[in-house]
């Protein structure tokens, strides 16, 4: 700890505030360095003591020491307010604890998500500094990892993904524990995420890979392809979607092998998909074929009839699909013919229903996602407003003017008036 003492002013050093109920920090005055967050001066915390109250100031010899000192007062802090305290049986957690203290606490999560997270700090973040204690894990160690990321070739989301939503948030709570006084993951910086343009399957293709695929599965295509269903949604449909003329999709099997709502929406919230046709006779075909029971799941597994069977098994016999049409090189997945049946769609029907039939979390999601499929609309803008204040459309509107100069003719012929016609006019 370094020794203490009162400073009123400062003004040649900015102050840098911390988490919330922990206060700020500087460097002392005689500090000239130009980045004063990674010099190695004396640093001045401003904070409110634990004790009595009042506004404190204080010098530490190195950030560590602040570090420690700063947690010790916020956890004092809420111990006198009657908060709940996180305070260790022991020394001061790793990073690899705390973190799966952290995940285990996020019941919100998704299956999904926590599998993704969890695959993330396992492959990177626990190598990197999973076994250094949660407080002495600095921007510097954050930086390294993420340029060794980037240098093996990861991809740019999962850096993001590992950075902006799983770091951060961990950080950020080890400082409302008072294990730290700062977050070293934020205002970190991440490349952008390059947009591949996904392929999108013709009509031709999509007919083909039903064809091509094991028959118990033909259906599934022509639910992602012709009712825009994601992959779990049509593993997880059953007799009870089919309505007199829409398909009502409330539920997703994950890949977890559980039930769950839809993305985006809470349990037992669905929507409405029009059914076609040739869907609707794929079902009946489908249902007559492998005796599906009243409500029963349409894709049931061998082990629990009850149950869908698992995404594996569907992606397996997909993919052999795929190489049987001949395509193996378009890289096709399930989300592809989902992505067929959107763009399609958004060339023939608004955006905002569109958006609706898709189950995205909001129009503009629909929007930027197929913005390169909307037709131009500026064409029909420019015929909309040539029309406006005229007699109907440009056509109708020159019959009238035609009928009307008829009618002007015909009764000057009665007056006795002779007119000409110049037909060059």
């Amino acid at each position: 700890m370094g020794a203490s003492r009162s400073s009123k002013s400062n003004g040649a050093s900015k102050w840098f505030n911390l988490g919330r109920g922990l206060g700020s920090w500087r460097r002392v005055s005689s500090c000239t360095h130009k980045d004063q967050r990674r010099c190695d001066c004396k640093i001045e915390a401003r904070f409110y003591d634990a004790i009595t109250g009042k506004q404190r100031h204080k010098v530490f010899l190195t950030k560590q020491d602040m570090e420690r000192f700063l947690a010790a007062n916020y956890q004092e802090r809420l111990k006198r307010q009657g908060m709940p305290v996180v305070s260790p049986e022991g020394d001061m957690p790793t990073f690899e604890q705390y973190a799966n203290q952290w995940l285990d606490g996020k019941e919100e999560l998704r299956p999904n998500s926590r599998r993704q997270y969890m695959s993330a700090l396992r492959t990177y973040a626990f190598p990197a500094f999973g076994d250094k204690p949660i407080n002495k894990i600095t921007k510097i160690d954050i930086e390294r990892l993420k340029t060794e990321m980037y240098e093996k070739g990861v991809y740019e989301g999962t850096v993001k993904t590992l950075i902006k939503f799983v770091l951060g948030p961990i950080f950020r709570q080890a400082v409302e524990d008072g294990w730290r006084a700062d977050n070293p993951a934020d205002r970190q910086k991440t490349r952008k995420v390059p947009t591949a343009d996904r392929y999108i399957p013709s009509v031709e293709e999509i007919h083909k890979i039903a064809d091509c695929i094991n028959p118990f599965f033909r259906v599934a295509i022509y639910l992602m392809a012709g009712a825009g269903l994601r992959e779990g949604e049509m593993l997880g449909f059953s007799r009870d979607c089919i309505l007199e003329d829409s398909l009502w999709i409330y539920r997703q099997w994950t890949h977890s092998g559980s039930w769950g709502p839809l993305k985006y929406f809470e349990e037992g919230e669905g929507r409405h998909v029009p059914l076609s046709n040739l869907l609707r006779e794929e079902l009946e075909r489908h249902i007559e074929t492998y005796n599906i029971p009243p409500n029963g799941v349409l894709f049931p597994s061998d082990v629990i009839p009850d149950l869908p069977v698992n995404n594996s098994s569907f992606d397996r016999e997909l993919k052999k699909a795929v190489i049987r049409a001949g395509l193996e090189d378009k890289a096709i997945t399930a989300h592809n013919f989902r992505h067929a049946f959107a763009t399609y769609m958004v060339q023939k029907v608004d955006v905002a229903t569109v958006s609706k039939m898709l189950g995205h979390k909001s129009v503009q999601t629909t929007y930027k996602t197929y913005i390169k499929s909307i037709p131009p609309a500026w064409a029909r803008a420019a015929a909309v407003a040539q029309d406006y204040l005229t007699y109907g459309t440009s056509a109708q509107a020159t019959k009238d003017r035609e009928s009307r100069i008829q009618d002007l003719l015909a009764e000057l012929t009665a007056l006795g008036v002779q007119v000409t016609i110049n037909e060059a006019v």
